[in-house]
């Protein structure tokens, strides 16, 4: 089974317009308890409650399993991004500075 932490970070990229919003952000995953939230990070719109083991298994599931991974040269957040094999530029989720890669 997936751990809690591989939850967060191997959740696929899904826009929150999928569920019709019109909005221009993506679900994530915070843990609660026993329970996994999926809310925009644009909107803080909750579009969905379920069990944290359930999603651990559909996220294990989950097509794709190559996820790139970068280190934020920051603050050394390691940061996923499932879907994508390669990443130019982000936002770090730890310390919320902007990152730029250069092709080498």
């Amino acid at each position: 089974m997936a751990e809690l932490g591989d939850l967060t970070s191997d959740f696929p990229i899904i826009p929150h317009e999928t569920t019709g919003a019109d909005c221009c952000g993506c679900l994530v995953v915070k843990i609660q308890g026993t329970n996994a939230v999926l809310s925009c990070n644009e909107c803080n719109a909750v579009v969905g409650t379920l069990h944290k083991n359930i999603l651990a298994y559909l996220v294990r599931l989950a097509p794709g399993t190559d996820i790139h991974r970068a280190a934020c040269p920051h603050c050394g957040h390691i940061q996923a991004f499932p879907q994508f094999d390669m990443v130019t530029a982000f936002v770090c989720e730890g310390c919320g500075k902007g990152v730029n890669f250069r092709p080498v």
